[in-house]
This record gives structure tokens, C-alpha cells and sequence, in this order.
């Protein structure tokens, strides 16, 4: 009886060691984490480009930028007009005279505005006229008109330097000049403002994004993601403050190739 009794407690051991053993064996499932406004997002694994982790969050005063992979692929579509633009300056290889192409059209479309002469490039802030001057201890060396946004009241002038470029966000309201590296896209509330550049090659100009806010019409700077070895090329939003952007890096055979991103902006 002893000895049955031994038989049955090591059948019932092993019975409970082979479930723990089956328990443990079960795979991972992924955590959910929460934010500090207990939003429940599932962690993501690092995304990786040639080496370089591409997946970050910045925070800045008051807003929190999300740039993260995504599998959505699509074109970007330009204006009837920016496709004008494009067949006319297509004919010129070199940036500064495309601009210059560019900026024939642009000052002819906004004469009312925008004027040029040999004193340098006008714009008009409310009833007055402005000389958007040079800056010669950073080798400015000319100022083109690159845009007017009309509904945001900005003008985007494009600063040639002795190598490479920048340009400046000026408020037609209030004259206030905000430089940037890259070209602005606006989200759709016109509150925001996510300026992006890629310069591989040459390398004469910064790669990466920079952010703006837009308040009771005044434009201030946020903060800025510089890039290596990888950049943005354009940027489109896809739901409110979600912007799709497609990018492009350079493998070890210095060939071209390109990936999408998302960045989202998140209130603080």
C-alpha cells in the first residue's frame, strides 16, 4: 500500500512540472506599454537603415513627434501649377538657376507683392515694402522667391550661399523671418509646420526635418532631427497630424534607395 501510494505522489510531480514546463514555453505575447496619458501603444521592434536606428520620439515644449517605420507607399502628386514650374526649370541642371527660373514665374504670378531689381528681392508686409537683405558674414550671396502660401500668409524665399542653400519663412503679417534648412509642408489645421531636406552627395546643405508651430498667426520654432546617411525627400499628411514621408539612404554601392516613415504630432 506504501508503495502504491509513493507511485500515485511522483505521477502527480510530474504531472505538475510538465505544465509549468508547458507554460513556460509558450511564446512571448507583446506587452502593451502605457503613456503618460495612459494610452495603451504596443511596443515596436527598432527600425534599422545600413546600421542607423530610424525610429525615435522627441519632445519639445509642448508637442511630442513620433517618427516610426510604416509598410503605406504612395506618390506624391504636385499642383498643375508646381508641374508648370517643373517643366520650365527642368531645362537647367544647376539649383541656383532653376530657382532663378522659378523665381521669373512666381514674381509675374504675385507682381503685387514681390518685386526684384538690382537692390535685391522686395516683398510687401501689409502696406509696406521690405528688402529681404543678405547676410554677407554667412555668405548669402543672393534671395529668391521659392513660394507664397496664401492661406498662411507666409512667403518661403530661398537664400543662395557660395555652396549649397537655405531658405526663410516670413510672416506677411508680421514680417518675423524664421530660417530653415529644408522645404515646408503644413498640416492641414495650418498649425504646423514640418520643413524636411536630403543633401547625400554634396552634402553642401543639412538633411533632416525641422518643426514650427503657427499661433494666432505668429510662427515660432520648435526643435529639429538631423539625419546622417539617410533623409527626407517630401511629406504629405495622411490623417490630422500623421504625416507620411517618403525617404531615401545610400547602401555601400552608393545606389539610392528609398523607404517611407511616419510622424505624428502628439500635444504634450
Amino acid at each position: 500500500m506504501k508503495r502504491i501510494s509513493i507511485i500515485i505522489f511522483l505521477i502527480i510531480v510530474s504531472c505538475k512540472t510538465e505544465k509549468r514546463e508547458v507554460q513556460n514555453s509558450k511564446p512571448e505575447i507583446e506587452k502593451e506599454s502605457t503613456t503618460e496619458k495612459n494610452v495603451k501603444t504596443k511596443k515596436r521592434a527598432p527600425f534599422f537603415v545600413n546600421g542607423i536606428r530610424i525610429d525615435t520620439l522627441l519632445n519639445f515644449k509642448d508637442k511630442s513627434i513620433q517618427i516610426r517605420k510604416t509598410n503605406l507607399k504612395l506618390d506624391y502628386e504636385k499642383s498643375l501649377f508646381e508641374k508648370h514650374i517643373d517643366s520650365i526649370t527642368k531645362t537647367e541642371d544647376n539649383a541656383h538657376r532653376r530657382s532663378l527660373l522659378r523665381e521669373e514665374i512666381l514674381i509675374k504670378k504675385f507682381d503685387s507683392i514681390v518685386k526684384k531689381d538690382s537692390t535685391g528681392l522686395y516683398l510687401k508686409l501689409n502696406n509696406s515694402w521690405k528688402l529681404i537683405e543678405l547676410n554677407p558674414n554667412t555668405e548669402e550671396i543672393e534671395n529668391t522667391i521659392e513660394n507664397y502660401f496664401v492661406d498662411e500668409n507666409l512667403f518661403l524665399v530661398r537664400t543662395q550661399w557660395g555652396e549649397g542653400n537655405d531658405y526663410k519663412l516670413i510672416s506677411k503679417q508680421t514680417g518675423k523671418t524664421l530660417n530653415t534648412f529644408g522645404e515646408p509642408y503644413f498640416n492641414k489645421r495650418k498649425d504646423f509646420i514640418l520643413s524636411v531636406n536630403v543633401d547625400l552627395v554634396a552634402e553642401y546643405t543639412e538633411s533632416g526635418f525641422e518643426f514650427f508651430k503657427i499661433e494666432d498667426s505668429e510662427l515660432s520654432y520648435l526643435g529639429n532631427f538631423k539625419t546622417k546617411n539617410w533623409g527626407p525627400e517630401w511629406v504629405k499628411e495622411i490623417t490630422e497630424n500623421i504625416f507620411l514621408v517618403k525617404c531615401v539612404f545610400m547602401d555601400e554601392n552608393f545606389n539610392e534607395k528609398g523607404f517611407y516613415i511616419e510622424i505624428e504630432i502628439m500635444e504634450n
